[in-house]
């Protein structure tokens, strides 16, 4: 159990990209480590470009720009032998904008305090677990860009030691010429260190790249992550719904440390309730196991039309361009032009004489009434 338990704690500080020398230099590793999402693990965590629903908290809050309606989101997840990850939040839309909050816990069960005079026990136990709590924001800026930002507290402790910090994220949503092509670009974890005891470690800031392609019935996507001490990862993953309501995942997630990488997944859904499961196998410790369950609600949201205000001046006071408005109808000027054979005939208006044709009658106002004669020697009127 004691070896176990030490090599959770390594691979929870190792695991995602691979190890090389500065790996893991970082603290607060399991915000950037752990998914919080079934429908992403199941997928490798290839999620930056495809987020629009309550999972964009963690992996893209521009996507909260995105979102339709209210939900709310839960997943489980037995992580590591000992330890269990618990994710909570909520979104809800505003116009062409939107809110959430998530809650995220990783703990242990109760772990055998040990000393060098008594490496069996003592009979003690302590507790270790690690918790966030997020507010986002996201935005669509125009109809292809959208953007969004986290704030979070972070409070890390083990038995009577305990550490806080404050970081946030950063996102971009676009739309691109091609057709249900999208881009999505995240900076993770930016903040201040994190001081554990008498060490201080800086946060586990990331840089992600990802796109995100729609085919049919499927999503395709590939995130480039490059974490500030680690090497670059490529997490590459796809779903295709089978039928409305079934759908299967899977994904490869470069430079595992414990596992071929792979992952796999489903998805249920029925109307506003969604139910999703992602595995990923290991080689040393208890494989992972996520659940999520995504509940949506409320009526769909409705963006007002944008409207472009033309700004002009008139005077030196800016004012909004209007369509021009026509008078009424019977203040409306016409003109009628006037032709003969032979030409030279003479024409009368109202009895009043206006030349010969050919000629042209302006300044006529519509829908009222005018006598028109056209005489000419020898002919009849």
């Amino acid at each position: 159990m004691k070896m176990k338990l030490l090599l959770v704690i390594g691979l929870i500080a190792f695991s995602g990209y691979g190890i090389d020398e500065n790996a893991g230099v970082s603290g607060a590793q399991f915000l950037n480590n752990i998914g919080v999402s079934a429908r992403a693990s199941g997928m490798a965590g290839a999620y930056c470009a495809l987020s629009d629903d309550v999972d964009s908290i963690c992996y893209n809050p521009a996507g909260l720009g995105k979102i339709e309606k209210k939900g709310i989101g839960f997943m489980h997840s037995r992580y590591l032998n000992e330890v269990n990850y618990e994710y909570l939040a909520g979104v809800m839309p505003l116009g062409n904008q939107g809110i959430g909050i998530a809650l995220s816990l990783l703990n242990s069960s109760r772990i055998k305090r040990t000393t060098i005079s008594n490496p069996t026990g003592d009979g003690s136990y302590f507790d270790a677990c690690d918790y966030s709590l997020t507010g986002s924001y996201g935005k669509n800026i125009t109809n292809s860009l959208s953007c969004g930002f986290n704030l979070r507290y972070i409070a890390q402790r083990i038995d009577k030691f305990s550490a806080k910090g404050l970081g946030g994220d950063f996102g971009i949503l676009c739309n691109t010429p091609i057709k249900d092509l999208k881009l999505g670009f995240v900076l993770q974890n930016i903040g201040g260190k994190i001081k554990f005891v008498e060490k201080e470690d800086k946060q586990p800031f990331n840089i992600k790249a990802g796109v995100g392609y729609k085919i049919n019935r499927a999503n395709l996507a590939l995130d480039i992550n490059k974490p500030a001490d680690s090497g670059l990862g490529i997490n590459l993953g796809g779903e295709f719904w089978l039928i409305n309501n079934l759908c299967l995942r899977a994904g490869y997630a470069s430079g595992a440390d414990d596992g071929s990488g792979i992952s796999g997944g489903l998805g249920i859904g029925f109307k506003e309730i969604k139910l999703d499961y992602a595995y990923i196998p290991r080689k040393l410790l208890q494989d992972s196991h996520y659940l999520s369950l995504k509940i949506g609600f409320g009526k769909e949201k409705r963006e007002k039309p944008r409207v472009k205000k033309v700004e002009t001046k008139a005077k030196g006071i800016p004012k909004t361009e209007e369509a021009p408005k026509l008078p009424p109808s019977e203040s409306r000027l016409s003109k009628l032009i006037l032709y003969s054979n032979p030409s030279g005939a003479k024409v009368y208006l109202d009895n009043t004489f206006k030349g010969t044709t050919p000629i042209i009658l302006d300044e006529l106002a519509l829908q009222k009434p005018y006598k028109i004669r056209v005489s000419m020697d020898g002919l009849k009127d």
